[in-house]
């Protein structure tokens, strides 16, 4: 059996992406807030009191709750952002290494990445699922890796073909606004007898 019968065919970025996607489990997170203990003033002496400050305190743990969400859900987007933003450039540089772009040019990679996770639902499924299933998001970026380069050849191709087209335009436009130079020669030959002993007699003048 040879080394491509027993190699086998890769996984394309939608079968990654239902494959990873039926293994998804979402983690049960549970969060508790702290309880607080305080002395209120006792219900059966003083109840007008003792309703008061309870109203008073629920209010002041309710104000304080929602500055704590709000101070949590900003620190949250923050944590993801800068994750976000890491493993995109992560993602990036190794797609762009295993494709051979050379590093002044790794802008290249990633508005390919990008193009590509904007039409495809199954990229953007890996990558919103990297944190669970990283190999499969690793898998995706593999398989881009030949398309990138197809596409690079292209535009390779074809800016090769734009540069011959503009050289060709600029050589053809030198030779038409140019007219070769006339030779002595012919100068003489185009002259009927009367002209070539009127140009003679003048150039044995300034020789003479």
């Amino acid at each position: 059996m040879t080394e491509t019968q027993d190699k086998a065919p890769e996984a394309t970025i939608e079968e990654l992406y239902q494959a990873a996607k039926a293994s998804m489990q979402q983690p049960a997170t549970q969060t508790t807030e702290p309880v607080r203990t305080e002395t209120l003033p006792d219900p059966v002496t003083d109840p007008d009191a003792h309703v008061k400050a309870v109203g008073q305190h629920l209010q002041t743990l309710q104000q304080e709750l929602a500055q704590d969400r709000q101070e949590r859900a900003a620190e949250k987007q923050e944590a993801q952002a800068a994750a976000n933003e890491r493993d995109f450039r992560d993602a990036v540089s190794k797609l762009a290494e295993k494709a051979g772009v050379p590093e002044h040019q790794r802008e290249l990679a990633e508005g390919f990445l990008l193009q590509k996770a904007s039409k495809s639902e199954a990229l953007t499924g890996l990558w919103n699922s990297r944190g669970s299933n990283p190999q499969a998001f690793a898998k995706a970026i593999d398989a881009l890796v030949t398309p990138l380069r197809d596409a690079l050849a292209i535009k390779e191709d074809s800016q090769v073909t734009e540069n011959q087209r503009a050289l060709d335009d600029a050589l053809k436009s030198q030779t038409t606004s140019e007219p070769p130079a006339e030779k002595p020669e012919d100068k003489f030959m185009n002259m009927n007898d009367a002209q070539f002993e009127r140009e003679w007699a003048r150039l044995r003048g300034q020789v003479w």
